[in-house]
């Protein structure tokens, strides 16, 4: 039973490895719904929004991209990321977690 569930793990892990020009082709999430999720009421909504945030700026960690600490709250994340679509409508038609990323190395540049 462990080795069919470490199997399924496995393969699950490898269909979430596909190539990089795929990802930038695809995606789940435009900036503008992200954005409408971070500006709304429900508790659902936003807590999606700061998930979100949170694990882009997870993504991130350690890369050239940005230099947030890990001592960087969510709250602080969205508000930098929600300000940033809102300078930006331009970018509400892309992929969120483009805009996202470049909301936070906007916020934190590495120097």
């Amino acid at each position: 039973m462990k080795r069919l569930l470490l199997m399924s793990g496995f393969v699950l892990a490898a269909s979430f490895s596909a190539p990089e020009k795929a990802q930038a082709e695809s995606y789940y999430l435009t900036a503008q719904e992200l954005l409408q999720m971070c500006g709304s009421s429900f508790n659902t909504d936003y807590g999606y929004c700061a998930g979100y945030v949170t694990g882009v700026a997870d993504e991130l960690l350690g890369s050239a991209a940005s230099c947030h600490k890990v001592s960087v709250k969510s709250q602080q994340l969205r508000d930098i990321t929600v300000r940033y679509m809102e300078k930006h409508p331009e970018s509400l038609n892309r992929p969120a977690r483009s805009v996202t990323a470049e909301a936070l190395a906007a916020a934190f540049p590495c120097r």
